[in-house]
C-alpha cells in the first residue's frame, strides 16, 4: 500500500514596508511596496502549473495579497487562518530593528543567541509563537491528508516552521535563518506526521533585482551580512 503523503508549500509574502524602512511589523498590517507588488506577479507565474487543492494564509494583508497571487491560476478555496500570523512583537511593533538592541538590550541578546529563551515584552513568548505555528499546520495536514496545500505567510514563522521541520532542535533557533520575499520552500508529510523538506527558501522565479535580500541586509549579522547567501 503506497504511502500517504501531503504536501505543503510555504511562501513569505511578498516585500512589505516595512522591509524597507527596517521596522519590526509582527502583527502590525503593513502594505506591500511597488516592488513587493511586482514580486507577486512572478510568484502567479510560478504557480500556474502547481496543482493545489487549498490556500491557507495570514489574515494580514502582505499575506493574504500573496496568497491571492499564487492562488490566481489554481483557483482553489483559500482560507484565512489566524495561526499563521507573524510573531507578535508587542511593545517591539513598529520600533526600528536598530534601536532594539538600545531599548531592550536583555531581550536582544536573547534574540541573537537564545531565541527559544526569549519572550518579546508585552508580545510572545518563542515558546507560545512557536506552539501556535505549529499546531496550526498540523492541523491543516491533518485535514488535507494526501492533498497538495501551500501556505502564505511570515518570515518568523517560515524561520521556526522549516527549522523544526529539518530536524533541529528548539534551542538551536538562534542559528535559524530569514527566508526571502515570495520565498518557495516546500515540506512533504507522511501519514505519521514526519516532515521532509525538499525546498528552501528558494526565489528562483524573481528576476535579477527584485529579491528584496539583495538590497535590505539591516536585519543580519556582521557575521552574516558578510557571507550572507540563500539557503537553497
Amino acid at each position: 500500500m503506497a504511502e500517504t503523503v501531503t504536501t505543503v508549500y510555504f511562501v513569505r509574502h511578498g516585500e512589505a514596508v516595512s522591509n524597507v524602512k527596517g521596522l519590526y511589523a509582527g502583527v502590525t498590517d503593513v502594505e506591500l511596496t511597488q516592488n513587493g507588488k511586482d514580486q507577486l506577479s512572478f510568484l502567479e507565474e510560478r504557480f500556474k502549473d502547481i496543482a493545489l487543492d487549498a490556500v491557507y494564509t495570514s489574515p494580514l494583508q502582505r499575506a493574504r495579497q500573496t496568497a491571492e497571487a499564487l492562488n490566481r491560476y489554481p483557483r482553489a478555496p483559500l482560507v484565512e487562518e489566524a495561526g499563521l500570523k507573524e510573531w507578535n512583537g508587542g511593545l517591539w511593533e513598529n520600533a526600528r530593528w536598530d534601536e532594539l538592541p538600545t531599548l531592550y538590550p536583555k531581550e536582544w541578546d536573547l534574540w541573537e543567541h537564545a531565541l527559544h529563551l526569549l519572550r518579546i515584552p508585552g508580545g510572545e513568548s518563542l515558546d507560545e509563537f512557536a506552539d501556535r505555528c505549529l499546531h496550526t499546520v498540523e492541523r491543516l495536514v491533518r485535514e488535507n491528508e494526501g492533498k497538495t496545500i501551500a501556505v502564505s505567510s511570515h518570515g518568523g514563522v517560515l524561520r521556526v516552521l522549516l527549522w523544526l521541520y529539518k530536524g533541529n532542535p528548539r534551542d538551536s533557533l538562534s542559528a535559524s535563518f530569514w527566508h526571502d520575499n515570495t520565498s518557495v520552500s516546500c515540506v512533504r508529510f507522511d501519514g505519521k506526521g514526519h516532515s521532509s523538506v525538499v525546498l528552501e527558501n528558494d526565489i528562483s522565479h524573481l528576476a535579477e533585482g527584485m529579491n528584496t535580500f539583495a538590497k535590505f541586509q539591516w536585519f543580519l549579522t556582521e557575521k552574516e551580512k558578510k557571507g550572507y547567501k540563500h539557503h537553497e
